[in-house]
């Protein structure tokens, strides 16, 4: 019995402790699989990483953390904190802090503008587009700067009043009150009083003449076509005008039909004109004397024919850059070459040409290029 338990038997202890160990190794060995094996040697490779990074020195991270700014007695207004990312592409890059960041914009409330302003015309200006610049009505416009007889004419330089708000302003007369101005502009008085520049407590508070007050949503009334024509005597005759016109038919003056419009009478759904009218219609009967507007020299005394529309006409050079038409007369009493005077009469009024009736044609043109008449001539 002690011979096999010296030979190792099933338990071996008294083997050596190498040669238990060569066998446990070739058995074990012997038992491994391809698989078992990589899988083993895995264990081991991670093994010795571990033990090799376990050996080296870690470099030692600092974070800096921002210090607090200084205690004082006011204190500033918070900062704005920027989270937006950075060029990096990270939200704080390395030795990066929150920091104040500039406001992209700044939100100023829309005040109104409260003060009448004056504005000078530039080249290229038209009185569509300045009332649009103010984001104001072209009535607005042109009833603050007596523009109701001659919208079309503006010149560079010339300075413009400007309101705060659409509607008319008004100088204060003597006996005016907040009712009767209010009712002279079509709004209810306190449209008046309550617009805080004007500086009136109620509809009784005192008025003083001279004083401007602003009529928000104000009217003034309709453009009027009825005017008093030049009763004077006439002038001296001279090839050059006086610059001023007066009107060519004396007495009642009522207009037809008004400069620039596109439909025969002026009125929507007429008959269209094939260009803008060039000059105004004045009513007159058949044989009404016709006055020459300013003096000057006759370049042009026509008697027959069409004449484009026009009929007899005269046409009248004044010497300064302007002229004058006269068309649909019915006779005509001066000859080219003659130098008129400055209400002298040059004919009558008729139908000669493209008429509906009898009138006359009247046109002021500056270098040749028709102008609105009513921008010229003499209103009493």
């Amino acid at each position: 019995m002690g011979k096999e338990v010296a030979s190792g038997g099933e338990a071996g202890f008294g083997q050596d402790p190498w040669v238990r160990l060569s066998g446990w190794v070739k058995d074990y060995l012997s038992g491994l699989t391809p698989v078992r094996l990589a899988s083993h040697a895995a264990v081991i490779l991670v093994a010795v990483l571990v033990l090799i990074l376990s050996q080296m020195e870690m470099p030692q991270w600092e974070f800096a953390r921002p210090e607090p700014p200084p205690s004082s007695a006011a204190e500033e207004p918070l900062p704005l904190i920027s989270f937006w990312p950075n060029r990096g592409g990270s939200y704080l890059g390395a030795g990066d802090s929150l920091r104040r960041e500039a406001v992209p914009f700044t939100i100023i409330p829309d005040r109104p503008r409260e003060g009448i302003i004056t504005y000078t015309v530039q080249a290229g200006d038209t009185l569509y587009g300045i009332a649009s610049k103010f984001g104001l009505s072209v009535n607005t416009v042109k009833w603050a700067n007596g523009l109701e007889l001659c919208p079309n004419l503006l010149r560079v330089g010339q300075q413009l009043t400007i309101l705060p708000v659409d509607g008319v302003s008004h100088t204060v007369e003597e006996g005016d009150t907040i009712a009767s101005i209010a009712q002279r502009y079509k709004v209810k008085p306190e449209a008046i009083v309550n617009y805080e520049p004007n500086g009136l407590e109620d509809e009784d508070s005192p008025l003083t003449a001279g004083q401007v007050l602003i009529i928000p949503g104000g009217e003034k009334e309709e453009l009027p076509n009825v005017f008093s024509g030049y009763a004077g005597e006439p002038g001296k005759p001279s090839k050059v005008g006086t610059g001023h016109f007066i009107w060519p038919i004396r007495g009642r003056i009522r207009i037809l039909d008004w400069f620039g419009t596109k439909t025969i009478g002026g009125k929507p759904g007429g008959k269209p004109r094939k260009w803008p009218h060039k000059g105004i219609d004045i009513e007159a009967f058949l044989g009404t004397p016709v006055l020459a507007a300013d003096s000057g020299l006759v370049t042009v005394a026509q008697i027959g024919g069409y004449n484009g529309g026009y009929g007899n006409y005269i046409i009248i050079n004044h010497g300064n850059g302007f002229s004058t038409l006269y068309a649909h007369l019915s006779t005509v009493s001066v000859q080219r070459g003659d130098v008129v005077a400055q209400g002298q009469r040059i004919g009558t009024a008729g139908a000669t040409g493209m008429v509906t009736g009898p009138h006359l044609h009247f046109e002021i043109r500056y270098n040749n290029k028709p102008r609105d008449p009513l921008c010229f001539l003499v209103v009493p």
